[in-house]
């Protein structure tokens, strides 16, 4: 018997509504609400705007920095320009898209079979509609797991933007330190040579002894070494700042305005390991690995459902 649309009409239409609203119940649940990484972020590093994910890659050279540098314009360019940053962001997006998948009802299947009887008779035919028991009872916990793996994406990210910010910090307080430390040992450079042409005169006119000239000329070559040196240093600071900024082949001569911090505000060290343990983002984020491990287990326990169904069938015969 040929199947066609008017053999669909005689369905009974209560049975049509039913399937109709178990479809559209089955498509999607609201969205979850995504932790907001970047505002978290913004917040953290104090920052104008928020640092975006980019599906394009970052550019090779970053716009030149300004000749007044200070330290909060050094931290957002290097934020703005950090790779890896952006890496922690994408598996947040990537754990955003699991957390909505996870919120979707298993795709239902319909099932419509035809019964035409061998001696005659009317024709009967069988409409069902299920779904997978399994996927139906662990749909919760497939929800939380997802979560806890959003949150702990997020918590990471976080993380990654914590130690760009440190790094770059520490690399441009090393840039501020040898520039210090290159002028002092430039001045003592200097007063040694002074020391060194006034014991010449001396040993001239025969106030003074040889042994106080080769004193003074090695003091001097060590301290030629130790400028030499610094210098090295800082230049190896400045060309590091200039990569974290996204600048590698970049000028190197800026103004870095922000002095060295010699004072800094300590709490106790019960409470500040109590206070870090609250807030830090790594500890969080393991926190919630371990929280989705759960669900993983409890996920485990319903395994033994695979292959189980649940749904409703009707059946109608159509006249002759």
């Amino acid at each position: 018997m040929k199947f066609t649309v008017n053999n669909l009409i005689s369905i009974n239409c209560r049975h049509i509504t039913a399937l109709a609203l178990i479809a559209l119940v089955g498509c999607a649940t609201p969205e979850a609400s995504s932790h907001n990484t970047a505002e978290q972020i913004q917040s953290a590093a104090s920052l104008a705007n928020a640092i975006q994910f980019h599906t394009n890659a970052l550019p090779a050279e970053a716009a030149p920095a300004p000749d007044h540098l200070p330290l909060s314009v050094a931290l957002e360019s290097a934020l703005r320009q950090s790779p890896e940053l952006q890496i922690a962001l994408s598996r947040v997006r990537a754990a955003q898209a699991d957390a909505r998948q996870s919120r979707l009802w298993p795709n239902p299947v319909l099932d419509i079979v035809l019964r035409v009887p061998e001696g005659g008779g009317r024709t009967m035919i069988e409409t069902g509609l299920a779904a997978k028991l399994t996927q139906l009872l662990q749909r919760p916990r497939r929800i939380s797991a997802a979560d806890a793996r959003l949150r702990a994406a997020s918590a990471s990210a976080v993380t990654a933007a914590l130690e760009m910010m440190y790094q770059t910090q520490q690399t441009y307080f090393d840039a501020v330190a040898a520039r210090q430390e290159v002028a002092l040992l430039a001045q003592r450079a200097a007063r040694l040579n002074e020391l060194l042409k006034i014991t010449e005169v001396r040993l001239e006119v025969g106030e003074g002894t040889q042994l106080d000239v080769v004193s003074l000329q090695a003091e001097l070559a060590t301290a030629n070494l130790d400028l030499r040196e610094a210098n090295r240093r800082i230049q190896t600071a400045q060309f590091a700042l200039a990569h974290l900024l996204g600048q590698p082949r970049g000028r190197t001569d800026w103004k870095l305005a922000t002095p060295l911090y010699t004072q800094v505000a300590l709490r106790g060290e019960r409470g500040a390991i109590a206070h870090g343990l609250r807030v830090r983002p790594e500890i969080q984020a393991e926190r919630w690995q371990l929280a989705a491990l759960e669900d993983a287990q409890a996920l485990a326990r319903l395994t033994w459902l695979e292959g189980a169904a649940a749904g409703l069938d009707t059946c109608r015969q159509i006249a002759k």
